[in-house]
């Protein structure tokens, strides 16, 4: 992995804090769906929740507003 970020100058990795659920945006990603998203889902089985899941997080990762205002919320001291 290393190697692949050094040769890739437009990629840039921040530290997030250990165990700080306000400060991570991975926690704001996962409120996001278990709240929102899939609130009322009653899968049938676990692979139909993967499927879920995976499904929201494709449907997520298309929209940048959504990504930056998971990171801005977390105020970490940078703005996206």
């Amino acid at each position: 992995v290393k190697e692949w970020l050094a040769g890739e100058p437009g990629v840039v990795l921040e530290d997030l804090p250990a165990y700080a659920p306000a400060l991570n945006p991975d926690e704001m990603v996962w409120a996001w769906l278990k709240y929102g998203r899939l609130a009322n889902l009653a899968p049938a089985d676990v692979a139909e929740l993967r499927d879920h899941l995976l499904r929201e997080l494709e449907w997520a990762a298309f929209d940048g507003e959504l990504l930056a205002g998971f990171f801005n919320h977390a105020n970490l001291g940078f703005r996206l």
